[in-house]
């Protein structure tokens, strides 16, 4: 699943906007994603996501 193929719902439908979902910030202390106005991500999730969608790094 890639975000935009994402159908986002509820609290995360401000997010469908691209110019809100790029109000993106890291939160250092909560090891997450964020944006303003208290939305954020479950990192478990994300992490697991990443880990099953790994991506191979360009050769040079």
């Amino acid at each position: 699943m890639r975000f935009e193929d994402h159908e986002w719902r509820g609290v995360l439908e401000p997010l469908r906007d691209p110019e809100r979902f790029a109000e993106v910030l890291v939160d250092e202390e909560l090891g997450t994603l964020v944006w303003p106005g208290g939305l954020d991500m479950a990192p478990e999730p994300l992490y697991e996501e990443a880990r099953r969608r790994r991506l191979e790094r360009p050769r040079r």
